[in-house]
C-alpha cells in the first residue's frame, strides 16, 4: 500500500544484483518503487551472460550499416543502459536500452544491465555484449525472492525488501 491505496507494483526474472527504477526503464517513476541492492539472485543461471556479434548482424539488428562505433551515452541508478548510440560509416543512430534490447531481441540481449565492448580478436572483429540479469529489472526479482523464501524469509521480509517504501496491508 502507498498512503492507504493499492499499489502497482512489478517483477522480473533476474536483476542481475540491483533493481531499476521503472523511469530508468520506462518514460516516467512508479510511486513507490525504487532501486534496491539485491545480493540474492547469484543463483538466478542468467546472472551473468554474453552474446557476440558482428558488425553486419549488430548493424542489421539496429537498421544500419556495419556497426564500428557503440556509445553507452546514459545509464541509470542500478547501472543498466539508458541511451545507447551506435554507428555505421554514414549513420549514428540512438536508441533507449530498452529499444537496443528489443532490436537485438530479448532473448539475445536478456537485460539492459550490460557493457559492449569491440573484440578484434573474435571472428575478425566482433561487438561483445556482456550482461547481467533477465527481464527489466523493476520491482520484485523472482531468483532472488525464491532464494529470501529458500532461505527462510517470509513473504513480508520478501516484499519489504523489494518495495521498502510501501506497506503491507493485513494479508
Amino acid at each position: 500500500q502507498r498512503g492507504g491505496a493499492v499499489a502497482d507494483v512489478y517483477y522480473h526474472s533476474c536483476c542481475g544484483g540491483n533493481t531499476a527504477a521503472a523511469d530508468e526503464i520506462w518514460t516516467s517513476p512508479v510511486p513507490g518503487i525504487r532501486p534496491v541492492s539485491d545480493p540474492h539472485c547469484t543463483v538466478c543461471p542468467n546472472y551473468f551472460w554474453n552474446v557476440q556479434l558482428t558488425p553486419a548482424q549488430l548493424g542489421q539488428k539496429a537498421g544500419i550499416g556495419p556497426v564500428v562505433e557503440v556509445n553507452v551515452t546514459q545509464r541509470g541508478p542500478s547501472g543498466r543502459v539508458v541511451r545507447i548510440q551506435l554507428s555505421d560509416d554514414n549513420i549514428q543512430k540512438e536508441l533507449t536500452g530498452q529499444e537496443f534490447r528489443r532490436a537485438i531481441g530479448p532473448t539475445v540481449a536478456l537485460s539492459t544491465l550490460f557493457r559492449i565492448r569491440a573484440d578484434p580478436e573474435l571472428d575478425g572483429g566482433s561487438w561483445v555484449v556482456d550482461g547481467s540479469g533477465s527481464g527489466h529489472g523493476v520491482g520484485l526479482c523472482q531468483f532472488g525472492a525464491m532464494a529470501m523464501a529458500e532461505a527462510g524469509s517470509s513473504f513480508r521480509d520478501i516484499l519489504e525488501f523489494y518495495f521498502p517504501d510501501l506497506k503491507t496491508g493485513s494479508m
